[in-house]
């Protein structure tokens, strides 16, 4: 799991490939940070570490300098805090380069928190803030539950098109899970369902589809909160987040998510 862990961290891209093209003077230019729309489920007083993207025209220089950046908040730095942060690069595309930033996210607050900006603060000159898109975070009493639900073999971390959310959670107990309620909250989506039943040693691999069209966003965050039922007991279970648009992606895909905020 640690390794699924990593490569999630790991992320967007990885296999466009790298065209090295002249340079000229550069042009300074504001990044385009991924609108994502996200749903993400977290414990009061746990930390996660999670990576996000944005995109520079090839032959200009971003206004982010690593180098230069004091402090990074997320939204209104209210429930959710950003710890640490680590600057890292992508394989760029025909026509922009890709930076990301790991951000380690703590939560020290109860409640909900709908996110829609990124504020990053420099050694000179005011901060700036950037659009990424609609983030919804949820933060749960902390739960002392004994885990008789895990993450199955091979379980996903990155994956192309959203279609739906991709369960694969095995029943590590002697006895039926019923999952009660499996917990996303998306901007303008709906789920067909939320129930399941796994029986004991058996791991369920299913998806949990959408109703109606597809989202018009390209990139999606799911960290749900998975409610389940063993011997009349209630539970609570907080998978990886996983990714969903992140890979298989085109030089006319990257166009039309620059052009968003351009």
């Amino acid at each position: 799991m640690a390794l699924i862990k990593k490569f999630f961290f790991i992320m967007l891209l990885g296999t466009i490939s790298v065209i090295i093209n002249g340079c000229s003077d550069k042009v300074t230019e504001k990044p385009h940070f991924i609108q994502y729309n996200a749903s993400f489920y977290a414990e009061k007083d746990s930390e996660y570490p999670l990576s996000i993207s944005y995109l520079n025209t090839r032959n200009s220089k971003s206004v982010i300098k690593p180098e230069n950046v004091t402090s990074i908040q997320f939204g209104k730095d209210k429930l959710v805090k950003i710890k640490n942060y680590k600057f890292y690069e992508s394989n760029p595309s025909k026509k922009y380069s890709i930076s990301n930033i790991e951000l380690n996210l703590s939560f020290p607050e109860i409640g909900k928190e709908e996110v829609h900006e990124l504020t990053i603060n420099f050694t000179k000159g005011n901060p700036i803030t950037f659009p990424i898109g609609n983030w919804i975070f949820n933060i749960e009493p902390e739960s002392s539950n004994k885990e008789f639900l895990e993450m199955g073999k091979d379980y996903g971390v990155v994956f192309p098109k959203f279609d739906g959310y991709r369960l694969n959670f095995y029943n590590k107990s002697n006895e039926k899970i019923s999952i009660s309620d499996v917990k996303i909250q998306l901007k303008s989506v709906e789920f067909e369902k939320s129930n399941y039943t796994i029986n004991p040693k058996t791991t369920l691999k299913t998806i949990n589809k959408i109703k109606g069209k597809p989202a018009s966003d390209m990139f999606f965050i799911i960290r749900p909160k998975i409610e389940y039922k063993l011997n009349d007991q209630n539970y609570s279970y907080y998978p990886y987040a996983s990714l969903y648009g992140n890979i298989e992606i085109t030089d006319e895909d990257l166009e039309r998510e620059f052009n968003k905020t351009s």
